[in-house]
């Protein structure tokens, strides 16, 4: 009595399609007690592997790694201990911080135009050069060297905005290792810096202000700043911008004379003003991963380890159990095979130490506890702690609303009430709630209004956003498809961002608009396949409706790959529905193994594989929907 038998199908007497016949084989092989011993072998292998790779790079990148650790920490504690200061072989040494480490100089008089000028290293890998703190005007500059993992360099707090909205931006990398000299110029009528030979900024200062941040904030003018990093400095010295100007030697490479470390901290600053664009998630996104951040690197390594580690090996057990029929029991090689056509996209997201899997493995038990759990109320629960973390998943709040799944929307509204207000204001207290609530909205909600993602990114649609914008800005306009030192263009036209961004918009409003249809019907009547294809179209719009949808946002795509594996494996077709079916599920595997090529990213193939799913599953419910019409099937209104 499955919902896709179709009567008109002929069977050759003791033959199966071939399709169907493979997929027998293959679930047949999963019934042995061996198979499943040795699937259990390789996995746990591979988890471990993968675990000791996660703790090595922790350690690698000090707290810089995994990103979100060192948000936790600036959010939900008071400020830690500078690092050492001293001189190592003729070098100044700034070891990193909890969260910085500063060493100001006690020069009070400076010219009001001057050169500065000082070589600067990090043996960090993803890291930066000190920061700078200078004088300019009877105000003080902060110039960021490598921020954000040691790509984003620019002046912070021009016009009290940072470095991605007030236009300085640039991104270089620096090298573990290798000097780099800078060189700033500060004159009464602009102020211009360079790294090495390439000049990095020239901003002119009439009108502008300089706000300096509570991270940078020092009583005197001019400062060296680490933040979560080891970095070296050397041949510190200035001169006025005369003609006749002479250099002044301010580290003599011997003695810190002249130079003397801040020792504390008022705090631990804005989550907003020190990450930028990469952590324009809503405040509870620290909260929420604070149990990582407490402790040790290796402990909250380790755990970190094991809640992704759980991530891959349930979310395609909860999938393949929450929609298949219940008629039968679900084979254990469907769910083998879902976790081997995820398995590489679900591995890169652990080894980068990526929140998507912990995000999955939300989004997949709210789709069991709906569908087999008969939990509604708690399954809207856990979509709202995640749409409390992400904003993007309140999308599924607008597919509970339109599938009057009123028991699960009352849970999601409870969890983003329970998630938003009520905890936070636990640790925080109310006002310090609010206040970081309109610190978000200032600087990431208005900007991404009105500018979009270039609001709150640098760069926003290189080859790692696979959205759909993203991608009519790659092939629509003249840019760097890659964002890094070498450039690479993929564009088949040249119209402006604002049109290429338009055009995206649309195609995603035409996405929704072929989406709507597809959910029509009473939730709880039809066949949990039905409804699983149905939550996986919801994901997949989610992705594409965002102007931001990284690669390691992808990894939702397990749950229509899942859906579809039980679509061929439980449910009776025709050959024309499982050669659709399977191929689709074979081209998207492959598109999403091209993605590892960088150059060929700036291709969308992951795009491109998630459209094609979109595809299969839609044409599955509009199938679904003629056939349960000329049948008589219960169809509700």
């Amino acid at each position: 009595e499955c919902c896709f038998i179709n009567p008109k199908i002929i069977r050759a007497a003791g033959r199966k399609p071939p399709m169907q016949f493979t997929f027998d084989r293959w679930n047949d092989y999963w019934v042995r007690p061996n198979a499943r011993r040795r699937a259990k072998i390789a996995l746990a292998a591979l988890l471990v592997i993968g675990g000791i790779i996660t703790i090595v790079r922790a350690y690698e990148h000090s707290s810089e790694f995994p990103s979100f650790r060192r948000i936790s920490r600036v959010t939900l504690l008071p400020p830690g201990k500078p690092g050492e200061v001293g001189i190592d072989g003729g070098r100044i040494l700034l070891e990193a911080g909890d969260p910085w480490t500063a060493l100001v100089c006690t020069r009070e008089e400076f010219p009001e135009s001057y050169e500065l000028e000082f070589e600067g290293m990090t043996p960090d890998k993803w890291s930066g050069l000190p920061a700078v703190v200078f004088p300019v005007g009877g105000e003080r500059g902060v110039y960021v060297i490598g921020a954000c993992g040691g790509g984003e360099t620019g002046l912070v707090g021009l016009d009290g905005l940072g470095m991605v909205l007030n236009g300085t931006m640039r991104r270089k990398f620096y090298w573990p290792g290798q000097w780099f000299r800078v060189r700033l110029r500060v004159t009464s009528d602009a102020i211009q810096a360079w790294i090495d030979k390439r000049k990095m900024l020239d901003v002119p200062t009439a009108g502008r202000t300089f706000q300096v941040w509570p991270s940078y904030n020092y009583t005197r003018p001019l400062a060296l700043v680490t933040r979560d990093m080891n970095a070296y400095a050397r041949n510190v010295r200035i001169r006025p911008t005369e003609p006749d100007g002479e250099w002044e030697t301010l580290f003599d490479g011997g003695t810190l004379n002249g130079w003397e470390e801040v020792e504390e901290f008022p705090d631990r600053g804005d989550i907003y003003d020190v990450f930028g664009h990469k952590r324009a998630y809503p405040p509870f996104f620290a909260f929420a991963f604070a149990p990582f951040s407490w402790g040790p690197m290796g402990l909250g390594a380790v755990l970190f380890w094991l809640c992704n580690a759980a991530a891959v090996i349930f979310c395609p057990l909860l999938c393949v159990r929450a929609i298949w029929p219940p008629e039968s029991e679900p084979r254990f090689g469907v769910t083998v095979l879902a976790s081997m056509l995820m398995f590489g996209m679900m591995l890169n997201v652990m080894l980068r130490s990526e929140t998507d899997l912990i995000i999955l493995l939300c989004v997949c038990g709210g789709l069991y506890l709906m569908l087999k759990g008969g939990r509604p109320f708690l399954a809207g629960m856990l979509l709202g702690f995640v749409a409390a973390m992400k904003l993007t998943p309140c999308f599924l709040g607008f597919y509970l609303l339109w599938k009057r799944n009123w028991r699960a929307l009352a849970g999601m509204v409870a969890g983003l009430v329970l998630f938003v207000g009520v905890l936070p204001s636990l640790v925080h207290g109310p006002e310090g709630n609010i206040h970081r609530h309109e610190r978000w909205w200032d600087e990431v909600m208005i900007p991404y209004h009105h500018r979009g993602a270039l609001g709150i990114i640098t760069n926003p649609y290189r080859s790692i956003n696979q959205s759909i914008t993203a991608a009519s800005c790659r092939f629509l306009t003249k840019m760097d498809a890659i964002g890094k030192e070498e450039e690479w263009f993929v564009n088949v036209a040249e119209l402006t961002t604002a049109q290429a961004r338009r055009i995206g918009k649309w195609a995603g409003v035409l996405l929704l608009v072929l989406l709507l249809p597809l959910w029509w019907g009473k939730g709880p009547a039809e066949p949990p396949i039905v409804r699983g294809l149905q939550y996986s179209a919801a994901l997949i719009a989610m992705l594409e409706l965002s102007e931001v949808s990284l690669t390691s946002h992808h990894v939702v795509l397990l749950v229509p790959v899942a859906a579809g594996l039980v679509f061929l494996s439980a449910c009776e077709a025709t050959a024309l529905e499982r050669r659709v079916v399977g191929w689709g599920l074979a081209v998207s595997f492959a598109l999403q193994a091209i993605c590892a090529i960088p150059k060929l990213k700036a291709l969308s193939p992951v795009l491109f594989a998630t459209l094609v799913l979109y595809g299969v599953v839609a044409w599955l419910l509009v199938r679904y929907r003629l056939a349960s019409v000329g049948r008589g099937l219960p169809n509700p209104p």
